[in-house]
């Protein structure tokens, strides 16, 4: 299944508006180019108010469009799968090739932006939504 067709299946929608720079991280960490945007993931669920995510997204100067639910999703996914999937913080910088001698403090910030990001999607989609989007493919 691709993020597009999760996004159907979940019930997954967003909206999207311009930012003019991201809250969490520094500035420096985009070229110029870079479009930022505040997300809201919403997903229904029978019985119960609309379950919302807040995320800061940003893209390139080469993507000239907003972002789509499903680039989003697949961005989500990734994230939570670095963290899921290692046994601690050294793993995890080691594999995403961080120099823990230079950026250790910068690594550990994304670390932890990543593990929180993957708590607040299983929040929003539940852990049995939240497996299968794991499982997911790239469009």
């Amino acid at each position: 299944m691709n993020h597009s067709a999760f996004a159907s299946l979940a019930g997954v929608y967003m909206t999207t508006e311009r930012i003019p720079y991201r809250t969490n991280c520094e500035p420096s960490t985009f070229d110029r180019g870079a479009t930022h945007y505040g997300l809201i993931l919403f997903r229904r669920v029978a019985g119960e108010p609309a379950r919302r995510m807040m995320v800061e997204y940003s893209q390139g100067s080469a993507h000239k469009t907003p972002p789509t639910v499903a680039s989003v999703l697949g961005c989500l996914q990734m994230d939570a799968s670095s963290v899921i999937d290692c046994g601690s913080f050294t793993e995890w910088a080691e594999d995403m090739g961080y120099d823990l001698d230079g950026d250790h403090k910068q690594a550990q910030a994304t670390f932890n932006a990543c593990k929180a990001e993957a708590s607040k999607l299983l929040a929003l989609l539940g852990s049995e939504l939240f497996d299968t989007l794991m499982g997911c493919e790239e469009e």
